[in-house]
């Protein structure tokens, strides 16, 4: 089985695209990007769009809408587009999952329908990707191509809320476009609305540079659970709080040695912050020296309260738990709730 990427599928829409793809992972905005470019793609005539455009709400399961939308041809072109939306297997039975596979396994007699199920973020066990995908993952596989759209990352967050606004005509540089993600937080669907909202704001004001007292006045605190609020319940001591977000991103299924790799990144820059601002550099100065990191966000890191000494004792503990992590598969997060309850 060939897992590929939202870039891979969009490539495939410049072709000649045949088959059936399953969308899954955490990213569900970028999941609905692609499947309108899908639809630009395999239904460019608005017009014909109620014959060759099935769409299928998945979820309320039935297998039969999908079997019932197989045989049907495709008016004035060459194939047509079956979506099925917001599947999530999670409560599904066995016998109406191996329905469903039956029924993909049917599709392969019609080949001018391109079939794309997208599963909600949670929707499939993804297992342990990308060494040991989940039996539920394998047995799609069978049928359609897995298409990964895994959580993004900071940097590609960055970039990308870059070029949201310059699509709305703003300037903001990448410290700024890294701030109001660290305010808003990392949810696209947020982000999209945040960017807009500020970018209008920017426009009635006659401007078109985004500036970082423009963020606090316009846009909403993320209210939500992100590794920074990790790395700094965790050095506050306030393990109750520690516990409850590494239990929501269990819930996200976050791998756990991802989880560790983020929060020693971020206690890596906290304790440099920390070590130039003993040196007598401003936060403005910090942020240039860390890359330059936008001064609100290394206020937030200064914040913390801990010395040099603690910082350093706590990247050791971080050390011995992604050693713990990489020597244990089945350890799951119980070495990082020690880490939480050791320090």
């Amino acid at each position: 089985m060939q897992i590929i990427t939202d870039a891979d599928f969009r490539r495939a829409l410049k072709g000649d695209i045949s088959g059936g793809f399953l969308f899954f992972g955490d990213e569900d905005y970028l999941k609905l990007h692609a499947l309108r470019s899908a639809r630009e793609a395999v239904c460019p005539d608005p017009s014909l769009e109620i014959f060759n455009d099935i769409r299928i709400d998945g979820s309320e399961f039935d297998p039969a809408a999908l079997a019932n939308a197989l045989p049907t041809l495709p008016v004035m072109a060459d194939k047509k587009l079956i979506e099925v939306t917001g599947l999530d297997m999670s409560g599904v039975k066995k016998a109406d999952a191996d329905a469903l596979f039956e029924i993909l396994e049917e599709a392969t007699d019609y080949d001018f329908n391109i079939i794309v199920i997208s599963a909600i973020s949670g929707g499939i066990d993804e297992g342990y990707l990308p060494k040991r995908p989940s039996k539920m993952l394998n047995a799609f596989g069978k049928y359609l191509t897995p298409v990964h759209f895994p959580r993004s990352t900071p940097a590609m967050l960055t970039k990308w809320v870059a070029r949201h606004f310059a699509h709305n005509g703003i300037e903001a540089d990448a410290g700024l476009c890294s701030a109001l993600i660290d305010y808003c937080g990392k949810d696209m669907f947020i982000l999209a609305n945040e960017t807009d909202k500020l970018s209008w704001y920017l426009h009635s004001a006659g401007r078109t540079r985004l500036e970082s007292a423009d963020v606090g006045r316009v846009c909403i605190p993320d209210t939500g659970y992100d590794t920074f609020a990790f790395a700094n319940a965790v050095s506050a001591r306030r393990r109750a709080e520690a516990l409850n977000i590494l239990a929501e991103m269990q819930r996200r299924r976050i791998e756990p040695t991802l989880v560790m790799g983020e929060i020693t990144a971020t206690f890596c820059n906290m304790l440099s912050a920390r070590m130039l601002a003993d040196d007598g550099l401003s936060p403005a100065d910090i942020g240039k020296k860390l890359g330059n990191m936008h001064e609100y966000k290394v206020k937030l890191m200064l914040g913390c309260g801990l010395g040099v000494d603690k910082l350093r004792a706590l990247l050791e503990l971080c050390a011995e738990t992604d050693r713990a992590l990489k020597n244990s598969s089945s350890a799951g997060y119980i070495p990082i709730e020690r880490l939480i309850c050791s320090f």
